[in-house]
Formats: C-alpha cells, sequence, structure tokens
C-alpha cells in the first residue's frame, strides 16, 4: 500500500529537518559525540540540552535516522505491511529515539527468542504501540528551535506546541513468516514483545477464513490453514477508551504439514580448526519400508547467517 500523499509531504519535511539538523551540528561535532553512533549519535549528542519536559512522550524521533520514515505506521487499517526485518528496524529506532534507555529486548535477543521459539513449534508474533514526537518542520525556521554552539536547544519563549508534534507508531509483525506447519500453527505473542505504553487488548484474523481471535500474551493460539501460500495476517488492538489501532503482517505457508525424522542424530567435528570444534546436527528420515540407513541422500545446509535452517525447512 502506497503511503497518502500528506504523509509523503510529513515524511519529506521530517527528513528534510533531520538532514538539516545533521548538517548543522555535524561541522562543529565533538569526536567523542561524532564517534556515539554515526549520524545518530551525533544527534543526539546535539540534542542532549533538549528540555526533556517538552517531550511528553519519551521519544524523540529526530535522536534517530530511519531509513525510511516510520510514521507511515500509525494504525490506520491502510498502513504498510510489516515484514519482521521492519518490526525489528522500528524496535532500534524508537529505541534510539528514547530519552532513558528502555528496558525492551535487544535485537539479538529478539532474534534468539524467535529461533528458540521456532524450535519449539510456535510462530512468534510481536507488537509495537508507542507514542512518540518529533521535531516541527518549521522549528529552526520559526526561531522555536536555536543553536547554541554544537547544541540545539528551545527558545525560551518556544512552547511544546511550538517545537514538536505528537504522534503514534503502532507495528505488529510475525518474526517467523515462514511457515511449515500450517496445518496446525500456534502463534504465541510473548509477553516482553507487547511493547506498549497504555494497556490493550489484542486480537488477531491470521487470514486463515475464520475471522478474527482474542490472542492472550503468553498463550499460544492454534490457527489451521487449509492452503499453502501468502496469507495476510491482522492484527487489532484495543484501547481501555474503545480507540482500535491496526496492523498487518504475511505469512507464507510452505507446507500445510512436515512429518517427524525417523531419528536425529548429533555431531561433532574428528578436528577442531582454529581451536574450535564444529558440532551439528544430522536429521535422518527413512524411507517406507525401511529400518536402517541403507542408500542415503544427503541433503547439507548452506549458507545460513541467521542460523535458522532446521528440520522443516530441510524437508520442504
Amino acid at each position: 500500500m502506497i503511503p497518502s500523499v500528506d504523509r509523503q509531504r510529513h515524511g519529506g519535511r521530517a527528513a528534510a529537518l533531520t538532514l538539516a539538523l545533521v548538517l548543522i551540528v555535524v561541522a562543529d561535532a565533538p569526536a567523542a559525540d561524532a564517534a556515539t553512533g554515526g549520524p545518530g549519535g551525533v544527534l543526539r549528542a546535539a540534542l542532549a540540552d533538549l528540555d526533556p519536559g517538552l517531550v511528553t512522550t519519551g521519544r524523540l524521533l529526530d535522536r534517530t535516522v530511519p531509513v525510511s520514515d516510520p510514521l507511515v505506521f500509525d494504525g490506520r487499517p491502510d498502513a504498510p505491511p510489516v515484514p519482521a526485518a521492519r518490526w525489528r528496524d522500528l524496535l532500534g529506532v524508537l529505541r534510539d529515539a528514547s530519552l532513558e534507555s528502555p528496558s525492551w529486548p535487544a535485537d539479538r535477543e529478539v532474534r534468539e527468542r524467535t529461533r528458540g521459539l521456532a524450535g519449539r513449534g510456535m510462530v512468534p508474533l510481536a507488537v509495537l504501540d508507542l507514542a512518540c514526537e518529533r521535531l516541527r518542520p518549521d522549528a529552526l525556521t520559526s526561531g522555536a528551535l536555536v543553536r547554541d554552539g554544537g547544541r540545539l536547544v528551545a527558545a525560551a519563549a518556544a512552547d511544546r506546541d511550538d517545537l514538536v508534534t505528537r504522534h503514534r507508531i503502532t507495528a505488529a509483525a510475525v518474526l517467523d513468516p515462514v511457515l511449515h506447519r500450517g496445518a496446525a500453527t500456534r502463534f504465541l505473542l510473548p509477553r516482553d514483545l507487547l511493547i506498549t505504553d497504555e494497556p490493550v487488548t489484542v486480537a488477531l484474523d491470521p487470514g486463515d477464513g475464520r475471522g478474527w481471535r482474542d490472542v492472550r500474551p503468553g498463550r499460544p493460539l492454534t490457527v489451521r490453514y487449509e492452503a499453502t501460500g501468502l496469507h495476510e495476517v491482522r492484527v487489532r488492538l484495543t484501547t481501555a477508551s474503545g480507540d482500535v489501532r491496526r496492523s498487518r503482517s504475511e505469512v507464507d505457508v510452505a507446507a500445510l504439514d512436515v512429518p517427524d525424522p525417523t531419528a536425529t542424530w548429533p555431531l561433532t567435528a574428528s578436528l577442531a580448526y582454529d581451536g574450535q570444534t564444529a558440532s551439528g546436527v544430522a536429521y535422518v528420515y527413512l524411507a517406507e519400508g525401511h529400518a536402517e540407513v541403507t542408500d542415503p541422500v544427503v541433503v547439507v545446509e548452506g549458507f545460513d547467517l541467521n542460523d535458522d535452517l532446521d528440520w522443516p525447512e530441510l524437508y520442504t
């Protein structure tokens, strides 16, 4: 879904402001500030003296340099779908935007959690629903934001409405979107991957034709797909006051069922390399009527940076 013209204009102005901030402060940024994380580190250093009382959400997007405008994920039904990698990127953007370090899982922990749940036959969901602020596109030209040496601060007469606009990012994703047991898929929303700033109830329409179902964090929800291929997964968040926000993702049902292996053999290398000994697993799947391996076909896992190829992927 292509963002609306209004969204594109807003995103373009905000991106231009971020670029302007980078250009203003980078020339004066001390080496230590510049070393804190590229342009994002420079921006965080430049905005370090901004009155935190003006940022009521505790998250200012101008402290980051996102790869694309995160505000297109605004909770509307027509917002773009959220791939797993984009969800992790949004989590990083909001982490960098936070004035205080949040307790959310790090990207590495999210990846490890995804692999761990997949190994237990579950498909992890993740939800972000957080308010944030962004400097107004005209904050510099209006004088609400002024330069003080290498820092950017609010003018004495500026109030919050002169300086920032308030937004909300709502994004839900399936973190392991290729399903190999589509006929009995267990979705799970871990409690620490429901990252919100207000209580919400969560409902899921997994695209299996059976409509919406309530999701309880920490409890698996079994979904039964009847066909392979792409399916849209929709998530609905409802607040105590009745506000409704939506997000969507996709899953690829590669197979409806994968049989268990006949046996699993642990492997350990007989020779060490550079002081370390490699290890792995061999899955054995015997043909009908066979009780032992006699004339095998061997499939070897190839280049697997994320270490997420396992028996279902190899079998499929």
